[in-house]
């Protein structure tokens, strides 16, 4: 469904068109976070201090419904993502370390800390308690042998994947924070804390 609403392709059926449009206003409501949390917190080394047009503000995806705006806002967006900034991004330095020449590895590393200590609500709403529990034991279980800094990591990556797969579990709200990490790196990389 993401790759639906990132290449503007409307379904014809209406519970999926529902879900591109909520996949859009999710991915543009991470952006204008994070790049106001960047004006608000950063004005400076971010370069967007009062004297730059704040065209972020203006950014849509259509006008939402009233209970989807609710639900967009609510939890990490109400508090501008903290988990891109207090887990992620610092996630994303540290896996360099370990794989300097591997991007996969380095998302692979980052996406496993954010699962190991976020509270995702697609895996409560999947698995419940215990699934959350599962996929953040899981997790963190990688980190204990290394990581992506040793041999067999993606073995051990596909085989927490095949789990979260026979128990339906699916990390989304991880891989969305993900995504907003890469991004607002992407836009302001040479302006970010090391």
């Amino acid at each position: 469904m993401l790759n639906e609403a990132r290449n503007g392709v409307v379904p014809r059926d209406p519970d999926k068109r529902a879900g591109v449009h909520r996949q859009r206003e999710k991915c543009v409501t991470y952006f204008r976070a994070a790049v106001s949390w960047a004006a608000d917190k950063h004005p400076d080394e971010s370069g967007l201090n009062v004297d730059v047009d704040r065209w972020w503000e203006r950014s849509t995806a259509g006008e939402p419904r009233p209970e989807e705006m609710a639900e967009i806002t609510a939890g990490q967006a109400a508090r501008s993502f903290p988990s891109v900034y207090r887990i992620a991004l610092p996630a994303l330095r540290a896996a360099r370390t370990l794989a300097p020449h591997d991007k996969e590895a380095v998302r692979v590393q980052t996406y496993m800390a954010l699962i190991a200590d976020v509270a995702d609500t697609n895996l409560l709403h999947r698995g419940r308690a215990d699934g959350l529990r599962f996929a953040h034991a899981s997790a963190s279980a990688l980190f204990t042998v290394g990581g992506v800094g040793r041999t067999g990591w993606r073995e051990h990556a596909d085989g927490i994947h095949q789990a979260f797969v026979a128990r339906n579990l699916s990390p989304g709200g991880s891989a969305d924070l993900l995504a907003m990490a890469l991004l607002f790196e992407a836009l302001f990389v040479d302006r970010l804390d090391p």
